[in-house]
């Protein structure tokens, strides 16, 4: 008796911890892209940071077709910081592993892939953020990516 006390203990206190991982949501939006995804369309997210003393995570999630015919997604991202500055970057996104299985979660229809852009990253400055991401491939027109999402979370500690 005793012991099976102690294994549902041991479970609940695994479950409330695996729920309590990731910090609170500050920003979260998702952007549907017209397919194909032009190299001239950029998606952009603007989310504001009032606190500068916790870390944050920032993760995108891509959701693509099972017949996207890349294993990762090139990305040029422009970040606009509160104070006007812009940083400009390529940003290779990995969709597959290496035997070319899809990283994310895949149905008939979509894949859904988490990727940390950041991970317990300070801000500096707070303000108004934002990202914004053009499709960087070899082709003007890219088929199969349909949306993407941008979270902001603060860290859990």
């Amino acid at each position: 008796m005793y012991s099976k006390i102690i294994k549902f203990t041991v479970l609940i206190l695994s479950i409330v911890g695996i729920l309590s991982c990731g910090g609170k949501v500050i920003y979260q939006e998702t952007k549907a892209i017209t397919e194909p995804w032009n190299a001239q369309d950029s998606i952009s997210f603007m989310y504001e940071i009032t606190d500068t003393i916790v870390p944050y995570d920032l993760m995108l999630e891509i959701v693509h077709t099972p017949t996207y015919s890349y294993e990762n997604l090139y990305v040029m991202v422009n970040t606009l910081f509160p104070d006007g500055t812009i940083k400009r970057g390529p940003l290779t996104l990995q969709l597959s592993n290496n035997n070319g299985s899809w990283i994310g979660k895949c149905n008939d229809e979509q894949c859904d892939t988490k990727l940390y852009l950041s991970s317990k990253a300070y801000y500096k400055t707070p303000g108004k953020y934002t990202l914004s991401f053009a499709q960087f491939s070899r082709n003007e027109q890219l088929p199969g990516v349909k949306s993407l999402t941008l979270s902001v979370l603060q860290s859990s500690k």
